[in-house]
């Protein structure tokens, strides 16, 4: 009796190829749904960042116009081609008569939905005030989803 007991608790311990197969058929499913979604929260950390960097931008020339800096106007020109840019600039009037003070390009991956392909867009900022003509909307697109950044014609960026 007590070999035959021996017997049972020896064929008992460690696992067969099918559990073991199991197992690691289960870890690697959940990694490849880890990994998809990890990659889609990088996607969207990566629009949220660039979303924030150009309503900083905005706010910038803002700051610049309300401060009467260079006693002009400030505004951002957003331009939708081969390389998506911003640009920080100074005038008296319009983009035409510009002074570019600092550029920006998108990042890899991170494209202008608004302005369209081939378009551009000023955002121009009066002095003292801080305010713009009309609402004017951005938006950035990429494989992580879109952000629309919004300025009001009083001024309020968001």
């Amino acid at each position: 009796m007590k070999n035959f007991r021996e017997l049972l608790i020896r064929q008992k311990t460690g696992f067969s190829l099918i559990e073991v197969l199991l197992v690691v058929a289960i870890i690697g499913i959940l990694a490849a749904l880890g990994t998809s979604s990890y990659f889609g929260y990088l996607k969207s950390v990566e629009i949220d960042s660039v979303s924030r960097e150009i309503v900083s931008g905005l706010r910038e020339a803002q700051g610049r116009a309300m401060a009467g800096e260079s006693g002009k106007k400030w505004g951002v020109h957003f331009v939708n081609g081969d390389s998506d840019y911003y640009e920080l600039f100074s005038t008296a009037t319009d983009y035409a008569g510009a002074t570019v003070s600092s550029a920006a390009y998108l990042r890899p991956g991170v494209e202008f939905a608004s302005p369209a392909l081939g378009g551009s867009l000023d955002i121009i900022f009066s002095r003292i005030s801080g305010t713009i003509a009309a609402t004017s909307t951005v938006v950035i697109s990429s494989a992580g989803g879109t952000a629309t950044t919004t300025v009001t014609a009083i001024g309020n960026i968001y």
